[in-house]
């Protein structure tokens, strides 16, 4: 299915008002696109608003290649920027920023057949009904997009951040995306026992979630699907089945259709699909099989678990650390809410360990030595900061380019 076959005949936008401001971006971008010199534009995606996603759609649909970027990018990544954007990355393409634990950015190229394949892949699952979403989570990245490219061609609507319309007027099915930290600070604020998420399913993604709060969220009835994807392929090509959330098998996906997850001897997930991207901008395009650095393991030819990240060990002082590990033992401690470990460079150590800690209280503390308890002398980190907030990106993943940028 072409992702724009039917953009001319239905709307895209609930609201009329929303759905005239779409329009009217939608045909204003598709009129700058006949003046396109083939040169990457930038659009500005840090609002969730019809008028952005007009724009986004008229350069797709005119083949204009363009960034998505945020407002909130450090000057390391609009310098890595400026470095790749003589490279064109071919017609119809559009960029997202993708990165890895070194905090160096990258940038993923996707084009209509990709993410056209993403949104029918999730579609076909949810037995081809109308898909319709809150467009609850930031346009620069791929979960903010795939909402309205499932719209798109399922023939649902969506509702602008901003709106107060109520989910029980909208067709279809009613799908909201939520991240950890997300899922956490509203369950702490909601009334107790409330379910405040009125939505038919709820995807949750972006980062690891605690057992307990995914307990509690089951307590409150909601229907939460956790799902695996990255920037890479298009969003999620592993969703949670009802059976395994209602039985607590939390770490257990099944494929979506489409897709063939696999693991290697080493016990790393492997990506065959047409949701992959083309590559990263200024690289080398990307064939075939993508090697994700993800650890899991197959339970059955379509049901896999993911384990956590491969590259998340650490060798220092000619020991090697489990990153993880010193997180799980940080967040153990009375008053911590959550915590980072980030491995440096160091000439001395070959990796130095910071680890960042969120408390609920700001105050002096011996995190170093209260983790002796639980971890090994050469696992503890160099460098403790206790922080009020971790930072995060809106899909619930540290933020690198607040910490290295």
């Amino acid at each position: 299915m072409q992702l724009f076959s039917r953009i001319d005949t239905n709307r895209v936008f609930l609201l009329d008002s929303e759905e005239a401001r779409f329009r009217l971006a939608y045909e204003e971008a598709t009129k700058e696109a006949k003046d396109s010199d083939g040169q990457v534009q930038i659009v500005a995606a840090s609002s969730k608003d019809p008028e952005t996603v007009g724009r986004i759609l008229g350069l797709l649909e005119s083949e204009v290649p363009f960034l998505l970027s945020s407002d909130e990018w450090s000057d390391a990544t609009r310098n890595e920027v400026t470095r790749l954007r003589g490279v064109n990355p071919g017609k119809g393409t559009i960029i997202f920023k993708t990165g890895g634990s070194s905090g160096i950015p990258r940038f993923a190229v996707h084009d209509q057949r990709s993410l056209g394949a993403a949104a029918v892949s999730v579609w076909n699952y949810l037995e081809n009904r109308p898909l319709c979403s809150r467009l609850d989570l930031p346009l620069y990245h791929v979960s903010g997009m795939m909402p309205v490219f499932r719209a798109l061609v399922s023939d649902g609507v969506l509702i602008s951040d901003g709106s107060q319309e109520a989910s029980c007027e909208i067709p279809g099915l009613f799908l909201q995306s939520v991240v950890p930290t997300t899922l956490e600070r509203t369950l702490r604020t909601a009334p107790s026992g409330s379910n405040p998420f009125p939505a038919d399913i709820v995807f949750g993604g972006g980062a690891s979630f605690d057992h307990q709060l995914l307990r509690e969220a089951k307590r409150r009835g909601i229907p939460l699907r956790l799902v695996y994807g990255m920037t890479e392929t298009g969003g999620m090509v592993g969703i949670q089945t009802k059976d395994a959330w209602e039985s607590e098998r939390f770490g257990e996906l099944s494929m979506l259709p489409g897709n063939k997850v696999d693991v290697t001897a080493g016990k790393e997930i492997t990506i065959q699909s047409p949701q992959l991207f083309r590559g990263y901008w200024g690289e080398e395009e990307h064939q075939g099989l993508f090697r994700t650095g993800d650890a899991g393991e197959l339970i059955d030819g379509r049901s896999f678990t993911v384990h956590g990240r491969i590259g998340r060990f650490v060798s220092s002082g000619g020991e090697t650390i489990s990153l993880a590990k010193v997180e799980d033992a940080a967040r153990k401690l009375q008053g911590v809410r959550d915590a980072v470990a980030i491995g440096m460079p160091d000439e001395e150590w070959g990796t130095r360990i910071t680890l960042l800690v969120e408390l609920e209280v700001l105050q002096n503390r011996e995190i170093r030595n209260e983790l002796r308890a639980s971890l090994d002398s050469f696992e503890l980190p160099q460098e403790v900061r206790a922080v009020k907030v971790i930072p995060r990106n809106a899909v619930g993943k540290v933020d690198l380019d607040q910490i290295f940028g």
